[in-house]
């Protein structure tokens, strides 16, 4: 901060997309705040600033580029973390067959069925990462406009709202898969319950071959959907956000919630590979 001239500093956090990007907020006495964790964004942009001044943000496509630069580089820094982070703490061993031979006490053992590593940040603060981990939302605006908040809105920050989208991520990815499964006739027939649903649609998953899904990977959104007390949010936990009788839950148990059931929404919506 010593590098950057007050008028740079402030012609860069004065755009209100920058502020709210990097979770800085105004005092009330021409100055502003950050009242979260260290976060390596903004020394990364303080940085760009120091070094090519001014003229790396004389306009609004030049600071957001910037902006996009420095939120990158945040996730970079989280998934190298998480990555050290995992490597000595897994409670789960997954065999290259996928089946669990030990104890989950909801930590993630970062690999999928295959034994291939998953890119999941720990300790990040959005519920989706924004690289890695990607959702084929092609042709699906709806889906793709949640897709998008998720990334961009702080879990802990906002917890109700990363709530709501996450039912209705869950919820759209769900009838757009049954919507491909079934027959016209028999989707009709379907419960309109998402709890019947969402079982419905992990048990086509786990009896197609071509998902490679199976069942230890469906578990935990099986779960969810049961309403069963042994996983931290539930379908009628976040249904009870959007009726306005609860204010749960936890950012963290939402970046849980993504990670547990990210296989199968990615599945149900068609992977990127």
């Amino acid at each position: 901060m010593a590098s950057v001239p007050k008028t740079t500093f402030d012609r860069f956090f004065g755009s209100p997309e920058v502020r709210f990007s990097l979770g800085i907020k105004e005092n009330g006495d021409r100055g502003y705040y950050y009242d979260g964790t260290m976060d390596s964004s903004i020394g990364y942009a303080l940085g760009e600033i120091a070094n090519k001044g001014e003229r790396a943000i004389n306009s609004k496509a030049q600071r957001l580029t910037l902006l996009n630069d420095s939120l990158n580089h945040q996730d970079e820094v989280e998934q190298i973390q998480g990555t050290l982070d995992g490597a000595g703490s897994f409670d789960t061993i997954v065999t290259d067959n996928g089946t669990d031979n030990g104890t989950d006490n909801g930590t993630d053992n970062g690999t999928d069925s295959s034994g291939t590593a998953r890119s999941y940040p720990t300790g990040r603060s959005m519920v989706a990462p924004r690289s890695g981990c990607p959702l084929n939302t092609a042709g699906e605006p709806n889906i793709a406009n949640i897709y998008r908040e998720l990334k961009g809105i702080k879990a802990d920050d906002y917890p109700m709202a990363c709530g709501l989208l996450m039912r209705a991520l869950i919820e759209l990815s769900t009838d757009y898969y049954l919507m491909g499964k079934l027959e016209g006739e028999e989707y009709q027939k379907l419960s309109s319950g998402y709890a019947s649903r969402i079982q419905r649609a992990c048990k086509e998953l786990v009896s197609d071959d071509t998902n490679m899904i199976n069942n230890n990977d469906v578990d935990y959104m099986r779960k969810f959907a049961q309403n069963n007390d042994t996983v931290p949010v539930t379908l009628s936990s976040l249904s009870a956000i959007a009726h306005g009788t609860s204010g749960w839950p936890d950012g963290r148990s939402l970046i849980l919630l993504w990670d547990k059931t990210y296989k199968v929404i990615r599945s149900m919506l068609g992977s990127c590979r």
